[in-house]
């Protein structure tokens, strides 16, 4: 069974800070875990290389990297 977009983000994020182990699909990324500038750009990264998603610098915002809901939806939609 291939793995999810999501499984694959929920996985990263989950291993950019030992407190994010709780982290779900919602979770708010941005008030809630934290996530700084140097976490944005590791996880801009990721989506870059693993899915071969370019995410344009305008929509590297908070509000579209506020959950891994949202950013599933970007990479789909928009980043490929």
């Amino acid at each position: 069974m291939p793995v999810t977009i999501e499984c694959q983000l929920l996985d990263f994020v989950r291993g950019l800070k030992p407190e994010n182990q709780n982290v779900q699909a919602d979770t708010d990324l941005i008030a809630t875990e934290g996530l700084d500038s140097f976490s944005v750009l590791e996880l801009v990264s990721f989506i870059a290389e693993r899915f071969s998603a370019a995410p344009p610098i305008g929509d590297i915002t908070a509000n579209n990297l506020r959950t891994v809901t949202t950013i599933v939806r970007l990479i789909e939609e928009r980043w490929k």
